[in-house]
């Protein structure tokens, strides 16, 4: 199917005016009316992620994140972004990106780690929680380096109102806070948490707190957006990325001591 109409049904599931005053989500590179038939879905944008796509013939890669956080006004090949760019030009794959309109969206990136959070029985002891939570995660996310911090006062407490926002989630203590209507959550599932909003946090909350990898609570959505391609158009062959691209997941770069 044509590119052009295939971005018209995306952004009618996920209207760009959703996303925040300081992202542009959208097509990034491509000819509106180019043929797609594979699609390769990835949480971020990398040099082995396009590689990837390359390798598995996807003429579109849809991603969470964005090449370009920022505005540019160079592209040439001397620097990553760059490069990853006109490799995508090279090999006749559109880009097409999908940010905070989909995590702002009803059954979006934010919803999906919440309904997995909900998943798990109430009244579950924090720590037994936190293993069936994990291991749902296991299940629907590439390998990746089992990193998740947990800051309870009491890991024998009982969970019945777990809050989760997929990303980077410390602005939202308040909120998790005041949710439930008015009563509050008692677990706090987010990532990328900095530490002088956690300290201030468990001083002043009564709920525990888990930080899991920022690619782990967002993956998950992309499951969700492969079922809608297909609903879509059945013919289109649509992937999953199959390996993580967590920075703290890759032993090349990171080692854990």
């Amino acid at each position: 199917m044509k590119l052009l109409k295939l971005i018209e049904h995306l952004e009618s599931l996920y209207p760009l005016n959703l996303s925040e005053d300081w992202d542009f989500p959208g097509l990034c590179v491509g000819d509106v009316q180019s043929e797609i038939s594979t699609i390769l879905l990835s949480v971020d944008i990398t040099d082995a992620v396009v590689d990837e796509a390359i390798a598995c013939g996807a003429n579109l890669l849809i991603t969470h994140h964005p090449l370009f956080f920022r505005s540019v006004h160079l592209v040439g090949g001397d620097t990553f972004r760059g490069r990853i760019l006109n490799k995508l030009i090279k090999n006749n794959i559109s880009h097409y990106v999908m940010h905070t309109n989909a995590d702002n969206q009803i059954g979006g990136v934010r919803d999906t780690i919440q309904e997995i959070a909900d998943s798990v029985q109430k009244g579950t002891l924090l720590s037994d929680y936190l293993i069936k939570f994990k291991t749902k995660l296991d299940k629907l996310v590439p390998k990746t380096a089992p990193l998740m911090k947990v800051c309870a006062n009491d890991m024998s407490m009982k969970i019945y109102r777990p809050y989760a926002i997929g990303g980077s989630g410390d602005s939202f203590f308040l909120e998790a806070a005041q949710a439930f209507n008015g009563e509050g959550a008692d677990l706090f599932i987010t990532s990328d948490l900095r530490h002088h909003p956690v300290q201030d946090a468990i001083q002043q909350f009564n709920f525990a707190i888990v930080d899991i990898p920022h690619f782990v609570s967002e993956y998950p959505w992309l499951h969700k957006l492969k079922y809608q391609l297909h609903a879509l158009n059945q013919t289109l062959d649509v992937k999953l990325l199959p390996f993580s691209t967590d920075p703290w997941n890759d032993l090349k770069t990171c080692q854990v001591f």
